[in-house]
């Protein structure tokens, strides 16, 4: 009974280091975002999510995916590296703004569920899902057909000017 206690043990430590949730790819087809960044995503009609995982390729940087009608109304997705933990956070990115501010602290919710994590030497893979429709005014409609995709990141493990790139992608999402 020790040998399974220790071995629970030991596995738990390996899998946190390692990162946690299910990072299993919700579709086979994935849009490639120049050198950049990688998704695979689902918008799941009957449960009522929209579930994408990202692989981004610049360890150690903050990045963010977002939605939204131009650059001056972006819902924001923020991945924050913490060692070897991914911080998640649903902002808004607005005019006047120079950074994605919190949901929360401008009066909207936190929506953005983070369901698995792994950070590595070459990339890091996160695994999120949100309702595709919250009633937060700060939060985008998510719905199958044409969609913009705002991304931007920096050079710094967290939200910063620093290095700052971003740019937007069209994509074509299918209900499933």
């Amino acid at each position: 009974m020790r040998f399974l206690v220790l071995v629970f043990i030991i596995c738990s430590f390996i899998w946190t280091i390692n990162g946690y949730g299910d990072l299993r790819k919700p579709s086979r087809k994935s849009l490639r975002i120049g050198n950049d960044f990688r998704i695979w995503d689902r918008y799941d009609r009957w449960r009522g999510y929209y579930i994408a995982v990202i692989e981004f390729y610049h360890p150690g940087f903050w990045f963010m995916i977002g939605w939204g009608n131009s650059e001056n109304d972006i819902d924001s997705w923020v991945f924050e590296i913490d060692g070897k933990r991914v911080l998640a956070s649903d902002r808004y990115w607005g005019d006047n703004m120079n950074l994605p501010r919190r949901d929360v602290a401008l009066g909207g919710r936190g929506n953005l569920q983070l369901q698995g994590y792994k950070v590595g030497k070459d990339k890091t893979t996160v695994k999120v899902r949100r309702k595709f429709n919250t009633r937060d005014k700060y939060d985008k409609v998510i719905r199958p057909g044409d969609q913009d995709i705002y991304w931007a990141y920096g050079s710094d493990s967290c939200i910063s000017e620093k290095g700052l790139e971003k740019g937007s992608v069209f994509r074509r999402i299918f209900a499933k």
